[in-house]
């Protein structure tokens, strides 16, 4: 059986770096990673108020296990980030959250859809 994860639940996740950042009344990235922490934190807490953290982990893990695969996608905010901004930031949440940088063997049994966030967590 495949395991759906929605892309735009994905966005929502990183919307809570990529754009409370900007929100903050930044005009630029933070030049060390580090500086994300607290709003990594505010990620993990609505993922568990959400009853979705094993989810996040699991698209997560997804998404730095497949390089083809184009980030950008799930970057919800006005600032241009590059592929591999955003798949430092997803790299520093992994780790932040789960104490591990170590992922697990690629799953094949996972699939990125473009389903509505209400929709997925009613099938989920």
């Amino acid at each position: 059986m495949t395991t759906k994860i929605s892309a735009i639940t994905i966005g929502e996740y990183l919307d809570y770096i990529t754009v409370l950042w900007f929100d903050r009344g930044r005009a630029r990235p933070p030049e060390n990673g580090i500086d994300y922490l607290p709003l990594v934190e505010i990620m993990r807490q609505h993922a568990v108020l959400n009853g979705e953290l094993d989810y996040l982990k699991l698209a997560f893990e997804y998404l730095l296990n497949s390089p083809e695969i184009d980030c950008t996608q799930f970057d919800g905010s006005n600032y241009p980030f590059s592929n591999a901004e955003i798949r430092a930031m997803i790299a520093l949440a992994y780790k932040t959250i789960w104490h591990t940088s170590a992922l697990p063997p690629q799953r094949h049994d996972v699939e990125i859809i473009g389903e509505y966030v209400e929709e997925w967590r009613r099938s989920a």
